[in-house]
């Protein structure tokens, strides 16, 4: 019997990708899926056009679930909702902006099934722009690649996990027995991913590395340069940079000096990239608390990846 792979898709404000995002899903070399989709209170037309592919869904797979909450409840909190119906052995998490490659499901798995010890297992990624479409995708013309070489995988990654968090979440596939051992994504933050492999890497659990390309991730409108300076997105990102000083707290004491001191020059570029001044006197405390060196060439490396975002 195949194992049961429950792709769950939080949505919000994706009526422009959802489409393209479920006709990935439906081209999977995989057949043992089974599709959880809530939306977050979108305000465009994601859920009505959701509906629309019910009955293409259902034709597919043998369970398909597709809801709407009463209130929006913000990613972290979606998921764990979304995580609360799913019945399968493994986890496919899945923005609805972003496509999963034909035989995305099926690489996963099977480096899975011949690394049982992996607690996390992770693939490649095509870094794709807004216009990109799921009939464009196997014709991109010299396609950006997330990792042009190898990724550090194994265990004791503690410090690479602090100082960069390399891992790709759209093209990760996660074994239930990870969720049992290590719980789940902490909700009380507005990102998912990062605490959580910080989480894993702390108690010596193991990512692997599949060297596919799995997922076509649209980063650019998740990065930082995207960032609107009104109220709305200023409280927005305010919470998600308090949120990652939080996380960045909880992990540093474990981790080496170096590592601390990119994770902080970073957060000093993003600050001065966003030009949220108001930031540096947090930052200037983190940098004594941890007596933490300016860096002049860490800082205009992450200055650098910013305006390039």
């Amino acid at each position: 019997m195949q194992p049961l792979v429950s792709i769950l898709i939080p949505c919000y404000n994706h009526e422009l990708y959802i489409k393209d995002c479920i006709d990935s899903i439906l081209s999977q070399s995989y057949k043992n899926i089974e599709l959880i989709i809530i939306d977050d209170c979108s305000t465009d037309h994601s859920f009505q056009i959701l509906k629309d592919q019910e009955k293409r869904l259902k034709e597919k797979f043998n369970r398909v679930l597709i809801m709407k909450n009463e209130i929006n409840l913000g990613i972290t909190k979606n998921m764990e909702r979304l995580f609360s119906y799913a019945k399968g052995d493994y986890i496919k998490l899945l923005a609805s902006d972003d496509m999963l490659l034909p035989d995305a499901i099926e690489d996963l798995l099977t480096c899975s099934l011949e690394n049982p010890q992996a607690d996390i297992i992770f693939g490649n990624a095509y870094i794709i722009e807004m216009n990109d479409s799921f009939n464009s995708i196997n014709n991109l013309n010299k396609p950006k690649i997330l990792y042009n070489t190898a990724p550090i995988e194994g265990r004791n990654l503690l410090n690479n996990m602090l100082a960069d968090c390399y891992i790709c979440a759209p093209a990760v596939l996660i074994p239930r027995r990870t969720i049992i051992k290590y719980g789940f994504y902490d909700t009380s933050l507005s990102f998912e991913d990062w605490e959580y492999w910080l989480r894993i890497s702390a108690r010596n659990g193991y990512f692997k590395y599949a060297n596919k390309i799995v997922v076509a991730y649209r980063m650019c409108e998740k990065s930082a340069s995207h960032f609107n300076h009104n109220n709305q997105e200023l409280e927005r990102y305010s919470k998600f940079l308090n949120d990652r000083i939080i996380v960045f707290e909880k992990y540093a004491p474990y981790c080496d000096k170096e590592s601390i001191e990119i994770y902080i020059n970073k957060l000093f570029a993003e600050a001065l990239f966003l030009r949220w001044y108001s930031i540096f006197k947090k930052l200037l405390s983190l940098k004594r608390k941890y007596k933490s060196r300016f860096r002049a060439k860490l800082f205009l490396k992450s200055l650098y990846g910013l305006l390039r975002s």
